[in-house]
């Protein structure tokens, strides 16, 4: 970037925005004001973001004072009618008097309409201070959040209230407005320790100022600076912290100046289960929890100690620490209340409590629900026990869980803290009496959660999981609420892509048309559920193209593999690996194009006559004929034994039969009986093709 920069710098100042909407307006505004910049042409260096709970703030440190000049050409009259043997007339000069240039500047120029007349002018570009109102306005005014609202008379929407605006460049104010608000150069410190509003010199003074003012305005040192507080006050007590970056994402969102304070309570409560104990403080108070250091790379076990965010100072008498203690302590003591009270009962005698909760109106209760997944899991474990990748054991312990599996919904404890579901149902049934086993598959079922979450540890937990989350997907199109473009009620996406996970993770060969088929059967009374599961086994294949898209295999490869009616999520995706890897191969282009050949000269539709061998009258009919009789049982055996890269070795070697039949013989022969018997074999030739891949789908670069 050459010529003049000026140091831009734009905040929006709000009521304190909820920390979960922080980041993500944030890129959208550094994303809608990158894209104005470049609109308008005007050059930049990078952006930066800045941010409180207070504001949205962004520098650009080196920004072009104007726009880059730039030439147009502006076009007339065709040449034909602007001159005539040489002479302009009255239209060519009428369109030069237009545009305040001579007649003699005007150019020939060929388009691809024809020859016009014209000329080129230089444009010279504008200010930044003339073009920035627009552009941040209208950044601002795109952004989107969860929730909005309104205030005052206005009919502005925002996630809060908007306070103030500043927008600098160098010391020049930029004279933004968005709504009732006109930008200067008046920002505010701590709402605490700092009084009054604080005037800008420049856009340059603008973190020191707000630091001077108890404000850190870079996000991503405040988080630094909670990290190594909260590491501090873990070491001062013979501990460390317990890792939890999505917390800390959390806390550095709440506060505008890092402080933290360290807090105690009562060691009764350690009695509680670890993940209690974390899920009390953590989602309730927001605090960190301590723990002893780790013996053998696990876990610790955890201290009656944890690390608050405060956003002030404590004061020398601790009354921050002990009010954060007291509060804790009402938490904690409503927590052990919740355990013990759930104890009272085996995880067993909580079953016949669920026909009591409402599911889905159409659909039943979670005791229904329930049995749905205990009969779904049983037609897991009958696949699997047939081909023998399941032992009794696991299967009895599948089924155990499957029966358990939300039993815990209605406890004291997950009433209070939903995200426990699961994993309390776990901890309950060990207390019952139940397995290890079991309790570990009822504890992951949920599992995975969310896309970067692990799948099942465990092959009952997998199953178990499997099974619930293909009847979720069941429920939706059953009630008409699968996905759409702009909506996914049940968040069946997440889950399809979940079961492709499930089944990569354990290696298991399922039949999913038949699951599907299943699954919809056990929702046959409810008014809109499918006839046919094809929808389902369709929208479930579908989630394929990103999973294995992320995993770098070409679009088009994947194409080539779903264009197959396999429904074994684990064949499939063995099939695109065997398939990238094979187009590495010398013999892969030839053999595409090969098969695209045949592709491309069939009719649609079947021919309906079977091959005739006394009507291969050709010698290369009779080779390629050969050819495919030899290959087809090879083919077949590699399929089944599901060694896909050898199948697609074996069809790679039909390919000179088929280059020698396409130059030597005329498939479309004058006699039709021949033509017939011709299309047929190289029908015969597509088919085999297709049990491993539709190559018609490859792209040749």
């Amino acid at each position: 970037m050459s010529g003049d920069t000026s140091h831009l710098l734009f905040e929006v100042g709000t009521e304190e925005l909820p920390s979960g909407y922080i980041a993500p307006a944030l890129a959208a505004l550094r994303d809608a004001v990158e894209r104005g910049l470049k609109r308008e042409r005007l050059q930049f260096d990078r952006i930066e973001t800045l941010t409180t709970p207070r504001r949205l703030a962004l520098e650009i440190p080196a920004l072009a004072a104007r726009q880059v000049d730039r030439e147009e050409e502006v076009l007339g009259p065709p040449a034909q009618v602007a001159f005539r043997e040489g002479v302009p007339t009255p239209a060519a000069e009428g369109f030069a008097r237009k545009n305040g240039v001579g007649v003699e500047t005007l150019e020939r120029v060929r388009t691809d309409r024809g020859e016009y007349v014209g000329f080129t002018r230089r444009v010279e570009g504008q200010s930044a201070v003339a073009l920035l109102p627009a552009i941040l306005r209208d950044a601002v005014l795109s952004l989107t959040f969860p929730k909005s609202m309104r205030w005052g008379e206005g009919a502005l929407r925002f996630a809060r209230p908007l306070r103030w605006l500043v927008c600098l460049l160098d010391a020049e104010i930029v004279p933004v407005r968005i709504a009732d608000l006109h930008a200067g150069r008046e920002t505010w410190g701590h709402r605490f320790f700092a009084s009054g509003p604080l005037s800008l010199s420049s856009a340059a003074v603008y973190r020191e100022v707000l630091r001077a003012a108890n404000v850190e305005p870079d996000a991503g040192l405040r988080r630094r600076l909670l990290r190594e507080q909260a590491q501090a006050h873990a070491a001062a007590v013979g501990g460390a912290l317990v890792t939890d970056e999505e917390l800390l994402d959390i806390v550095t969102h709440q506060l505008e100046l890092p402080q933290t304070v360290l807090g105690a309570f009562d060691e009764s409560f350690l009695q509680l289960p670890r993940v209690v104990l974390i899920t009390c403080l953590r989602e309730h108070q927001r605090y960190f929890c301590v723990e002893a250091p780790p013996v053998d790379h696990g876990a610790g076990e955890l201290m009656a100690r944890f690390v608050a965010t405060t956003g002030i100072p404590d004061g020398e008498d601790g009354k921050i620490r002990q009010g954060n203690e007291r509060v804790l302590r009402a938490r904690l003591d409503d927590a052990a209340f919740f355990y013990r009270e759930d104890l009272k009962l085996p995880l067993s005698a909580r079953v016949p409590e669920l026909d009591k909760v409402l599911h889905l109106a159409e659909i039943g209760s979670i005791g229904d629900k329930t049995r749905r997944i205990e009969a779904l899991c049983a037609l897991l474990c009958g696949q699997l026990e047939a081909s023998d990748a399941l032992s009794p054991d696991d299967a009895a312990v599948a089924a155990a869980a499957a029966r358990l599996c939300k039993a815990d919904l209605v406890t004291a404890m997950v009433n209070e803290f939903a995200s426990l579901q699961g994993v309390m149902g776990g901890c309950y049934a060990r207390a019952s009496g139940e397995s290890p086993a079991v309790a570990a598959a009822i504890a992951e079922h949920y599992a995975p959660r969310a896309a970067d979450d692990a799948v099942p540890r465990t092959l009952p937990g997998a199953l178990v999981s499997f099974a619930d989350k293909l009847d979720n997907i069941a429920c939706a199109f059953a009630t008409g609420n699968g996905p759409s473009a702009s909506a996914d009620p049940y968040a069946v996406r997440r889950q399809a892509i979940a079961l492709c996970r499930i089944a990569w993770a354990h290696a298991l060969h399922l039949d999913l048309a038949a699951l599907v088929a299943g699954a919809l059967e056990l929702l046959a009374g409810a008014k809109r559920c499918p006839e046919s599961g094809s929808e389902v086994v369709g929208f479930i294949r579908g989630r394929l193209n990103g999973l294995l898209g992320a995993e770098a295999h070409r679009y088009d490869t994947i194409a080539a593999v779903l264009a197959i009616p396999d429904t074994d999520l684990l064949d499939l995706r063995r099939r695109v690996e065997a398939l990238t890897a094979f187009r590495a191969a010398a013999e892969f282009d030839p053999l595409s194009t090969a098969f695209k050949r045949v592709s491309r000269i069939l009719p649609k539709g079947s021919p309906a006559t079977s091959l005739m061998l006394n009507r291969l009258s050709q010698a290369e009919e009779v080779a390629l004929h050969c050819e495919v009789e030899r290959a087809r049982p090879q083919v077949a055996a590699l399929l089944a034994a599901r060694q896909f890269a050898a199948a697609l070795a074996v069809l790679a070697s039909l390919r000179p039969a088929v280059d020698a039949f396409f130059d030597h013989v005329t498939v479309l022969d004058e006699n039709a009986d021949l033509a017939a018997n011709r299309l047929r074999l190289l029908l015969e030739v597509q088919e085999l093709f297709l049990h491993v891949a539709d190559l018609r789908e490859i792209v040749i670069d």
